[in-house]
């Protein structure tokens, strides 16, 4: 049903852009990511890829070394990633040395779903959360169905959600909108979102002005780098 409000919106900007700025690049994080990128890319010719909260994680040497009780810099990143927007994982991780840095990660990793991932699959998934919504097995009740209208308590995956706060924070994004279409040289806050939303699309951004040639994960069509059954 999202992709149904968001494609058709985000289509229309990018055929906006293909006329007063086709040389622009576009970076979203509305969901659901992987169809919203898809929809664009395939709709028009301006650039676009396809962000999330973590898409950073595979160049996150804190993160990854706090998993596994090493210093980040002792980590070789940013570490090969792949799959789909919410369902992606690190392919292979190293040790500056080269040493594969799995067996490692194995002995320490403590969260069921990263550990499910390891060994049916040999990949370490990141926003391993939302794996629980491709594999319902991993679902589980964190107490007793009570018959909840908004969902149920899990103890991986999506939690009950609260109205209040999606309704604050789409005010709060309203507000935002209605302050630049004014053209108010006021201080424009970007409080709406967490911070951490808005970190790497800053350093993909400057990545492109200052000619960094940074690797970062984003989302974008599969135009052969990875091999799929036919």
């Amino acid at each position: 049903m999202r992709a149904f409000w968001h494609i058709p919106v985000l289509v229309e900007v990018c055929k906006d852009l293909e006329e007063v700025s086709p040389d622009a690049w576009v970076f979203n994080y509305t969901n659901p990511v992987t169809a919203n990128t898809m929809a664009m890319n395939r709709n028009s010719r301006i650039k676009s890829v396809g962000l999330c909260t973590c898409s950073s994680i595979p160049r996150n040497g804190k993160y990854l070394g706090r998993l596994m009780g090493v210093e980040p810099e002792d980590l070789l990143l940013p570490a090969p990633a792949a799959g789909l927007n919410h369902c992606a994982a690190i392919l292979d991780l190293r040790f500056k040395d080269g040493e594969d840095a799995f067996p490692t990660l194995r002995e320490r990793i403590e969260n069921p779903v990263q550990r499910w991932g390891l060994e049916n699959y040999g990949v370490l998934p990141y926003c391993w959360s939302h794996w629980t919504e491709f594999f319902p097995s991993l679902c589980q009740l964190e107490e007793e169905y009570k018959g909840r209208l908004q969902g149920l308590k899990m103890k991986y995956g999506l939690k009950v959600h609260n109205m209040e706060r999606g309704r604050a924070r789409v005010e709060k994004w309203e507000s935002l909108v209605e302050t630049m279409s004014r053209g108010e040289k006021n201080e424009v806050s970007l409080k709406a979102v967490p911070a951490s939303e808005g970190v790497e699309v800053v350093e993909i951004v400057e990545g492109i002005l200052d000619n960094r040639k940074a690797i970062h994960v984003v989302n974008v069509l599969n135009r052969g780098a990875i091999e799929t059954s036919s």
